[in-house]
């Protein structure tokens, strides 16, 4: 019994090494550049790393197939930690999002633009799968990847899509939406203070590269400018899930049927297998045996993760599920070490010195620890919830949506133990759980990579458009919001 729950122990085994390595390079900075006389960079993030080099165990063989199917479950009970920590965010500022106005609220509805803007062109023009749909519901950041995984499964299509817009958007993002922002800054058609709104959609580092050009436009407005994007940025964050959750993905899953991707995809399909000598009942029946067999696997895969909340065994229901919390949180927590102590840089100090580089900044695993038990309690009652309420409900409901609402509820200020809970949980860093996430999502992706190869540049296209859209709406409603309210 004992060798039946240790079996999947090189998995974790690969993830600790691709985290220590990952956290070590720590954050690789590209620029500035200088672009139209106007300053652009980038920086490539360790939980990009830790993708990468999980990608790569795979290729290398060194990870073995049964263990990618393994690992693939893995990613959505890890990424649990991702959901409470930004859900702790929340609640102390609630104050500040109700204060804030309704430009705040309803520019995120110009987000519905990446759905209308990405979905028929990766339909019509690059003919995607249920891809599609996860690659243009949204900008694909961290929080929409844990949606999409809890949604349909590491296994699925909409997986698959929403996995390489996120990869575009680590890769790209940052430096596009900089040069977007000067793009809609030197255009002079909207106000600075609706591009600032907009550019708060995205992760922390879009929006510091939207920033720049409209700093460098108007540095007399820079105060304005940067309280506008920071306190969009932490709307989005409040927001972001559940509009993605009740409003974009139905939207997506509505076009993509109304549109009959499924028919379009077929067509493409069978169209390539004739050019490379199929008869058009073999490529058919091959596109056919695939769907089936992805279907199938879907399914497989549903039954698996199903067993840990459906059946009465400890083992099935509940170990697989606290065992990997319970390594992924130390993971976290050796990742939060080395990147608080400043990466290999800081390392080789403490090495050499035997004092840390910056000690004012260092957080020990110790001091992390209680942080990562409090956010064990919206993880834990987020799972109870779950698996006492699905059976019941006709809708699926994410786990993660009943996690992020114990834990905003948990820092609204006045909450018994609220103050200890916020000072505990700014002990561990985002970025940090996100690289362990990443590392266990990289190690099942490989297994995939063939069907990601087919689709690549249609995704990149499908993600960057799902950008601009987003962008675009973003900045149209908040634009005529600001105007008809009479703030500009």
């Amino acid at each position: 019994m004992v060798k039946k729950y240790l079996s999947d122990w090189r998995i974790h085994f690969f993830c600790l090494l691709i985290v220590l390595a990952a956290e070590l390079v720590g954050p690789i900075p590209f620029g500035p550049f200088s672009v139209g006389g106007l300053p652009f960079g980038f920086t490539l993030f360790p939980l990009l790393f830790a993708l990468i080099l999980g990608t790569v165990l795979g290729l290398l063989k060194v990870i073995k197939l049964e263990e990618m199917n393994t690992a693939a479950p893995f990613l959505g009970f890890t990424i649990v930690w991702l959901i409470a920590k930004l859900a702790s965010g929340i609640g102390p500022n609630i104050p500040a999002l109700i204060v804030a106005g309704p430009a705040f609220f309803l520019q995120e509805l110009g987000n519905i633009g990446a759905v209308f803007l990405s979905i028929p062109v990766a339909i019509v023009v690059f003919r995607m799968g249920k891809e599609a749909i996860g690659a243009g519901f949204s900008i694909g950041r961290e929080p929409s990847l844990a949606l999409i995984s809890s949604m349909y499964g590491a296994e699925s299509p909409e997986f698959r899509g929403n996995l390489g817009a996120y990869i575009t958007g680590s890769v790209l993002g940052t430096l596009y939406f900089g040069i977007f922002a000067s793009v809609l800054v030197a255009l002079n058609l909207f106000s600075l203070q609706a591009i600032a709104l907009a550019s708060g959609m995205g992760s922390v580092s879009m929006m510091v590269a939207a920033l720049a050009p409209m700093l460098a436009a108007a540095p007399y407005m820079e105060g304005e400018i940067m309280a506008l994007a920071s306190t969009s940025n932490l709307l989005t964050a409040a927001t972001g899930l559940y509009f993605n959750m009740f409003l974009a993905i139905p939207i997506a899953e509505w076009l993509y049927r109304k549109m009959r991707g499924a028919e379009h995809h077929r067509a493409a399909y069978i169209k390539k297998a004739k050019k490379a000598g199929m008869s058009e009942e073999e490529a058919i029946t091959e596109f056919d045996s695939k769907m089936a067999a992805s279907t199938a696997n879907k399914a497989a895969a549903a039954a698996e993760a199903a067993k840990a909340t459906t059946k009465p065994s400890l083992y099935d229901r509940w170990f697989i599920r606290g065992k990997v919390l319970f390594i992924s949180s130390i993971f976290i927590l050796i990742a939060n070490y080395l990147m608080s102590m400043g990466n290999f840089r800081g390392l080789m100090h403490l090495i050499q010195t035997g004092a840390y580089l910056n000690p004012d900044a260092v957080v020990t695993p110790f001091m992390a620890v209680p942080g990562m038990l409090f956010f064990a309690i919206p993880v834990v009652l987020g799972f109870i919830l779950d698996d006492a309420l699905s059976p019941k409900l006709k809708i699926k409901i994410p786990t993660i949506f009943y996690i992020s609402i114990i834990g905003i509820v948990m820092g609204i200020p006045g909450f018994p133990g609220a103050g200890a809970y916020i000072a505990a949980t700014n002990y561990v860093g985002l970025l940090s759980m996100g690289s362990v996430g990443l590392a266990y999502a990289g190690i099942a992706l490989c297994k995939d990579l063939g069907a990601f190869k087919g689709q690549s540049v249609g995704i990149v296209v499908v993600a960057i458009l799902a950008f601009s859209g987003s962008f675009i709406g973003s900045v149209l409603i908040a634009e005529g919001v600001l105007r008809l309210t009479g703030a500009i």
